[in-house]
């Protein structure tokens, strides 16, 4: 078995029209040694396309999308790896990465922060990624590579060990702040 879930009832909104009452997912624990892949289902998108339950456990969770998924659960307390496969994963709530061990984001996927603040332990950004600041915030506990693209505006913090940008980056200009016991080394001097 891959995860377990909690289902019962929830308050929702829609805009404009008040408060509803759903039953659906409220928690889904990802059991050790497994990953969990979620994916839009049938070209859904914005609110259809949300995991606003509560992911925790020690599994992992992999994004595989054609459009977008998002997170929107500040609880999220999962400490698998996330991998982000393909498409974009727009985190929706600060914390909403839990307590990842890995964002790794595959060639050609995304990471939306969306103005929230996430943190990792260890960050790798394969050649052909993004991650979109959008004045979100970054922390990186344990270093990593970035071989693919850092863009907009926002901070990025490396509180330890080394993280290596590689990409180019011409579009990045978030704040970058580096801890006494960490390291950033900068590859390529074209971005």
């Amino acid at each position: 078995m891959v995860a377990e879930g909690d289902y019962g009832f929830r308050l929702t909104t829609a805009p404009g029209n008040g408060l509803y009452v759903n039953y659906g997912l409220k928690a889904l624990n990802i059991h050790g040694g497994q990953k969990l892949t979620l994916a839009e289902h049938g070209g859904a998108y914005g609110a259809t396309a949300d995991m606003s339950a509560k992911i925790g456990g020690e599994g992992d969770l992999a994004i595989n999308t054609v459009r977008q998924v998002s997170l929107s659960n500040g609880q999220n307390d999962y400490q698998g790896a996330t991998y982000v496969q393909m498409g974009t994963l727009r985190t929706d709530a600060d914390g909403a990465l839990g307590n990842t061990r890995e964002l790794n984001i595959s060639n050609a996927a995304i990471v939306d922060l969306n103005g929230s603040t996430q943190t990792v332990e260890t960050f790798t950004g394969q050649m052909g990624s993004t991650v979109l600041f959008k004045e979100g915030a970054l922390t990186v506990n344990k270093g990593g590579i970035s071989q693919g693209e850092l863009t907009g505006g926002g901070n990025l913090n490396v509180t330890g060990g080394t993280l290596a940008i590689e990409g180019l980056n011409a579009r990045y200009n978030a704040l970058t702040s580096i801890s006494p016991n960490a390291e950033v080394s900068l590859d390529n001097t074209q971005g």
